[in-house]
């Protein structure tokens, strides 16, 4: 699931020069339009202000707006909540471990 906020961290990640060498700029345009139209859009009508980095409540604000099952990550931040609200915070390598072995 996706929402505003979420798109637009991805675009600002994807810009960084660090990821420059792995996509080009039209690229990650491309990826970005995929990833949105095989998304669930979710409106977030209420704010969480809950995770150490502030800059990460807007992954935990989608989370609890969209229901989600669960949060996958690989922020610090949010890994060492565990959860938040009922909603399991898993490393990527750690959710497929548990759900597609």
């Amino acid at each position: 699931m996706i929402s505003d906020d979420t798109v637009a961290e991805l675009f600002t990640v994807l810009k960084r020069d660090k990821f420059r060498k792995y996509i080009r700029q039209d690229s990650a345009i491309d990826y970005i339009e995929w990833y949105v139209g095989i998304s669930e859009s979710v409106t977030v009508t209420e704010s969480v202000i809950a995770c150490r980095d502030p800059k990460d409540d807007k992954f935990l604000s989608l989370a609890v707006a969209g229901k989600a099952d669960c949060i996958i990550a690989g922020d610090s931040d949010l890994l060492d909540m565990i959860a938040y609200e009922g909603i399991p915070i898993y490393r990527a390598t750690d959710f497929l471990k548990l759900f597609c072995e």
